[in-house]
């Protein structure tokens, strides 16, 4: 598996580009309406694996959520990217990320989030970026 993050893709790029060789499953979000972010997920097809529909209320947020089936156990995968944005915007964009979260992790499978919140910049607006995730990784 591989998670990517700042993918740049978007409908103009197939699946097939990705990976030519037809090994992986692919689970994408591209972002819409401005270039840049996005977030890819590469699966082997030796595993079985299936993409969790993530409802349209956050399909603004730039998220993917596939399971992966073993023998003993599903997994849920969950990869997100969070812009670099500080203002206003970015702390209703993390607000709204926070609720998909909720509802993404809202299982009794093992969850396994991967991804770049952009949150190594500690000014204060960073830090109650930061204090939102983690009431929300403690609520459960």
């Amino acid at each position: 598996m591989a998670f990517i993050t700042e993918s740049w893709l978007d409908s103009s790029i197939t699946d097939g580009c990705g990976d030519p060789s037809g090994s992986y499953l692919i689970y994408r979000h591209d972002r819409a309406h401005r270039v840049g972010g996005g977030v890819l997920a590469l699966v082997s097809n030796v595993l079985h694996s299936y993409r969790v529909i993530v409802p349209r209320q956050f399909q603004s947020v730039e998220v993917e959520c596939f399971e992966v089936v073993t023998d003993t156990a599903t997994y849920r995968f969950i990869v997100l990217y969070r812009p670099p944005e500080f203002n206003a915007l970015g702390r209703g964009y993390t607000k709204h990320l926070c609720d998909s979260l909720h509802y993404l992790c809202d299982t009794q499978k093992s969850v396994i989030i991967a991804g770049d919140l952009n949150s190594t910049y500690l000014t204060l607006i960073g830090l109650l970026v930061l204090l939102q995730l983690t009431v929300f990784i403690q609520s459960f």
